[in-house]
């Protein structure tokens, strides 16, 4: 159960640290 914790946690801040990429490189382009 920790490790499903774990990895559900991993994904979401990978999906934060993309949308927060996604959103910068946006402001960058314009």
């Amino acid at each position: 159960m920790g490790l499903m914790r774990t990895i559900r946690g991993d994904l979401l801040q990978l999906a934060l640290d993309g949308a927060f990429d996604a959103i910068v490189h946006g402001c960058n382009c314009q």
